[in-house]
């Protein structure tokens, strides 16, 4: 409500509604989040607001682990506050250290460390990993024990991996280097320019791999326009 909404409420004097005000303001029952427009909120409410904004963020974090926070108007859009409304809440928290405001972006206090340090050390050793397996591709679920860390943590850094080209993406649960599509390209290129066209049971003899593994990469080499299906077998493309 505004000043000039409460005065008119409760039908006090200017000298009385300051005292009420000072009195419920000093008790934080009276929160004024707005000093320009002199508008006040019930100190009940701002501070069920507050959580709200703290558990929204704390969830960003939960589905989110890979960014540094979250932008401070998705996270007001999504709580449907005004602007000043939000400024005032972001700003209790911020001061309690139950927030930290980085530019744009509000994140707990202790993500941006522990993702920092987390995620570069097991993305390294998720790219070693994936070299030292070469065409044995592991089982995903087998990575929180191999590697030491969480599922949860695992298969988000995987995706970052493709999008910056250290790993690809054969088909969901098939992960492989570059450098080993690479010589796989290159063995299938080699096959097919001599022989004219590659079978399955070929492909097979050739990289050692069962079925399993040998289709999903017979169609990623499809989809990359390295090769085409020619009933049982594959022709060459480009090469």
């Amino acid at each position: 409500m505004r000043l000039d909404q409460l005065k008119a409420f409760l039908n006090l004097s200017d000298k009385a509604l300051a005292k009420v005000i000072s009195e419920l303001s000093a008790r934080r029952e009276l929160v004024r989040f707005d000093n320009e427009r002199q508008i006040f909120i019930a100190g009940s409410i701002f501070d069920d607001l507050a959580e709200q904004l703290l558990a929204l963020v704390a969830d960003y974090h939960r589905r989110e682990p890979l960014r540094e926070g979250m932008f401070k108007e998705e996270a007001r859009s999504r709580l449907g506050l005004s602007s000043p409304l939000f400024h005032a809440l972001l700003q209790r928290l911020v001061k309690s250290g139950k927030l930290v405001l980085d530019r744009d972006l509000v994140r707990t206090p202790d993500h941006r460390v522990k993702l920092a340090v987390d995620t570069d050390k097991l993305k390294l050793r998720l790219v070693e990993f994936y070299q030292q397996a070469g065409f044995a591709f592991p089982d995903l679920s087998s990575l929180p024990e191999k590697l030491g860390a969480e599922a949860e943590d695992i298969k988000p850094l995987l995706m970052m991996l493709v999008k910056e080209g250290k790993l690809l993406k054969v088909r969901d649960g098939i992960f492989i280097t570059p450098e080993h599509y690479d010589k796989m390209r290159a063995g299938v290129v080699e096959f097919i320019r001599q022989h004219g066209a590659m079978t399955t049971q070929e492909f097979k003899a050739q990289i050692g791999l069962s079925r399993k593994y040998v289709i999903p990469l017979f169609e990623y080499l499809d989809q990359r326009k390295v090769t085409a299906r020619k009933g049982e077998a594959r022709i060459l493309l480009q090469g």
